[in-house]
Formats: C-alpha cells, sequence, structure tokens
C-alpha cells in the first residue's frame, strides 16, 4: 500500500506543476476568438457589435495561467484561462525575464480614449469593445486582471490600461491610481512585484476591477485596452478572465481586491502532507 500511494502523491504533484502558461496569438480577423474566451457569466453579447483594433498577434488567449516568483516567499499569481492584450506581440516568454526592455513596435496606432485616460499620446494601442446585455436586477460587471510592464521599475513614461464600462474606465490599482507604472506614486512599489517568472519587468497582483452599468441603459458597452505611452518602447501586458455580471452596492464601482494569490509551493506542501498522511493512514 505505501508504495502505491507513493506514486498516486508523484502523480498528484506532477500534474498540479505540468500546467504551464501557453499564449496563443489571434488574427486580428478574429476578435469573437477574444470574446469567447474572455466571458464568464451572465453576459450576453452583440456579436455585431465586436470592435477590434490591433494587428495579427498583439492580442491572443492563454491557458494555465500560474506564474512563480523566483523568491518563494511571494505568492503565485493565478488566473482562470482567458485573454491577453498587449502594446507588442503575444510571442514573449512565459518562463522567465528575458529582456529589460522589450521594444516591439506592431504599428496598430494610438487611440483617443485611451489618450484621454493617459493624458498623454498613445501607441500601439489595442483593444476590445463589444455591446452586451444582461438580465434584470444586474447593476454591474467585473474582470478579474493581471498587469504587466517593461516600464517597471525604471521609466516615467508609462503604458496605460483601461477598463471601460458604459464610458467610465474602472481600472484602478486599490489604491485609486489608474493602472500604469507610476514613480511618483508612493504606492508604485507595492502595486508592481518585480521577479515574476515571465517577461514582464513588473507585475501587479491578481486584482478584481467592478464597473457600474448605466442605468438609464438596456444595452451597454465596454472597452478593455492597453497601449504605449509617448513613445513605442518598454512594452506592456494585461491579461483578462471571467468578465461577468454582478451585483454591488458601491456608488462608484472601481474597487479593486487582491484575489487568487495562492501561494503554490506551500499548496503542494499541504496536498503532499495530506496524501502522505493518507497513506500512513491506510498502511
Amino acid at each position: 500500500m505505501k508504495t502505491k500511494f507513493a506514486v498516486a502523491l508523484a502523480l498528484s504533484l506532477g500534474s498540479l506543476s505540468a500546467h504551464a502558461l501557453v499564449v496563443t496569438g489571434i488574427p486580428s480577423s478574429s476578435p469573437g476568438t477574444l470574446v469567447n474566451a474572455v466571458l464568464g457569466t451572465g453576459i450576453t453579447v452583440d456579436s455585431a457589435s465586436i470592435n477590434y483594433q490591433g494587428v495579427n498577434n498583439q492580442g491572443g488567449t492563454y491557458t494555465g495561467f500560474s506564474v512563480a516568483n523566483s523568491n518563494v516567499a511571494i505568492p503565485t499569481l493565478n488566473l482562470p484561462n482567458g485573454i491577453v492584450l498587449t502594446s507588442s506581440f503575444v510571442n514573449f516568454s512565459t518562463t522567465a525575464n528575458t529582456q529589460v526592455a522589450r521594444n516591439e513596435n506592431p504599428g496598430s496606432g494610438s487611440n483617443s480614449t485611451l489618450t484621454t485616460l493617459a493624458g498623454i499620446s498613445t501607441n500601439n494601442a489595442n483593444v476590445l469593445s463589444f455591446n452586451f446585455t444582461v438580465g434584470a436586477g444586474i447593476n454591474a460587471v467585473q474582470v478579474r486582471f493581471v498587469y504587466g510592464s517593461e516600464e517597471f521599475p525604471t521609466q516615467s513614461v508609462t503604458d496605460i490600461f483601461g477598463f471601460f464600462v458604459d464610458g467610465t474606465n474602472y481600472a484602478k490599482f486599490s489604491d485609486g491610481s489608474l493602472v500604469k507604472n507610476d514613480p511618483a506614486n508612493a504606492s508604485n512599489a507595492t502595486n508592481f512585484v518585480s521577479g515574476y517568472q515571465i517577461e514582464w519587468n513588473g507585475m501587479s497582483s491578481v486584482l478584481t476591477a467592478t464597473g457600474l452599468l448605466d442605468p438609464s441603459k438596456s444595452v451597454h458597452t465596454v472597452s478593455f485596452g492597453i497601449a504605449d505611452t509617448f513613445d513605442t518602447n518598454f512594452d506592456s501586458a494585461v491579461f483578462l478572465a471571467d468578465f461577468s455580471a454582478t451585483t454591488t452596492s458601491s456608488s462608484t464601482g472601481g474597487i479593486n481586491t487582491g484575489t487568487g494569490t495562492v501561494p503554490l509551493p506551500g499548496t503542494l506542501a499541504l496536498l503532499g502532507l495530506g496524501l502522505i498522511g493518507l497513506a500512513r493512514k491506510r498502511s
């Protein structure tokens, strides 16, 4: 019996460690693939309204998002399967930070909404937008995301991410600041963490953004967008999942809380102890 449970333990641990992050680029002509991959529950999409700004392989889908840090004391970032939008291309490293400054130039142009949000010119915009409806009693939508950037920690001109619901941006860090690298913000060092085993120099925690629906509308709009600002250097990416209908008592929305940051080594250790304990009990 001990031998059988030792094998079960090894297989269980192996299966958990085998789920590597896989990113698949999409052609710009297939934005419906992105919409399907980011959808959670309670959302009905008007497929005719889908609009996408980006070039081939600037955006894509992903599976197996479980990104560990080189410092084992820092929790692993975990997200459900979803989509990634970049100011670059999706062929970035998913296992190590191989470049200090990834400077791809897709040439997808500026985006006026992101330019207004950033307060500075934008380039290489990658934006997914569509109309949708929700059921009775729903007053909000939410999305889970992780933002990563080459801008952290050295750059002062920084890329921007926006999550617009009925025209209002709800992508903010827990301190209320916009989702971008901002060295002038005292919270910048806590908004971003370095050392994650992925291309981006700094990664946010797993955040949930909640956007309020305009009660005067029966058909709503959403837009997820990222862009370089000022120049085309030091790229960024945002991973998005589980865009879903919800209800909230908040009058402002935009409240972000860290979720899904599970320290994988600890989880594996607990599982191992549990299986070992079971083996001892049955031997």
